[in-house]
């Protein structure tokens, strides 16, 4: 009896943990909803080209993706120089008008990739290319 009693016990502690582990694994599961949305949202319209024909016309080079190498913020204050006549007297100075801003910025260069294209490579702040 002893042993039928220990059996019993421990094919339920078997079956709990493996009802447990199956509770887990559905959690960790991601919604597919969840799923279509974020594939949606990184296929930005008007993105890179994806062959090789349009990516030679977009201006872009073939087997090589746009990496950032380098960000970081640029804070730049409003100053004003110069001067002003009147009546023959001349008053010169400057002045800091504003407050300080600080300015995103990034660096892109190509790196080696199949089947990508890098359009995306030099200076830029936001989507705006600087040099």
């Amino acid at each position: 009896m002893k042993k039928f009693l220990l059996s019993a016990v421990c094919i339920v502690a078997i079956a709990a943990s493996g009802l447990a582990g199956y509770a887990h694994y559905q959690q960790s599961q991601i919604d597919p909803a969840i799923l279509e949305n974020l594939e949606a949202l990184s296929n930005v319209e008007g993105g890179n080209p994806n062959n090789y024909s349009d990516c030679l016309a977009a201006g872009g080079n073939w087997n090589m993706a746009s990496v950032c190498t380098d960000a970081g913020f640029h804070t730049s204050t409003c100053t004003v120089n110069g001067e002003i006549s009147a009546f023959g007297i001349t008053v010169k100075g400057s002045y800091v008008k504003g407050s300080s801003y600080n300015i995103p910025w990034a660096r892109y260069a190509c790196t080696a990739s199949n089947e990508n294209c890098c359009v995306k490579q030099g200076l830029y702040t936001g989507e705006t290319k600087l040099a």
